[in-house]
């Protein structure tokens, strides 16, 4: 099992607002913020993955976790979290409210077709974690569970939400919206 002092990069995407999307990662370590990273993806595109693992890559800071907003970012540019994981070596959590998978599917499917339905499938099959339901790479659901259990103590990350934040605080003007 992991220690509790680590430090995590929360990943969100900002408002869809034109063809490239700002993503933002907040880099904390238990409840303290270490910095802030960013990136720009295709909206809908293919390159979230990619573009997620050059940014970590060229990043001065080291991570324990990288915890994701949903399965995708910037529209449907589905995250493939073993390329992240095998690609870094560090563990994915990708983690969003309940009910949202199954709409999230039938919708890829609709207007992307069977291949962007199925690298969604890839990330495997959704766990539950409260009212969250969460995939992972690189750690066990029960290690997963472990590291949400301490950082979705009132519910749902709050480095997730601070990421979400900045993201729409930075294309909007001000911050909007909920997560």
């Amino acid at each position: 099992m992991y220690v509790l002092d680590f430090r995590v990069l929360s990943v969100d995407d900002s408002p869809l607002v034109g063809s490239k999307v700002l993503c933002v990662g907040v880099v904390s370590n238990g409840s303290n913020v270490e910095g802030v990273l960013t990136f720009k993806i295709k909206r809908d595109g293919v390159d979230a993955s990619k573009k997620l693992i050059e940014r970590i890559k060229n990043s001065k800071f080291h991570f324990s976790l990288i915890l994701i907003h949903g399965v995708v970012l910037g529209g449907f540019n589905v995250i493939d979290l073993n390329s992240i994981f095998l690609n870094t070596g560090v563990p994915v959590i990708c983690v969003f409210k309940s009910g949202r998978d199954r709409e999230m599917l039938k919708a890829a499917e609709k207007i992307f077709g069977l291949k962007r339905r199925k690298l969604i499938e890839k990330a495997g099959i959704p766990k539950n974690f409260g009212k969250l339901r969460f995939y992972h790479a690189g750690l066990t659901e029960g290690e997963a569970k472990h590291f949400l259990s301490h950082l979705a103590e009132s519910g749902f990350p709050w480095s997730l939400r601070l990421a979400h934040l900045i993201g729409s605080g930075v294309v909007l003007g001000e911050s909007k919206g909920k997560i």
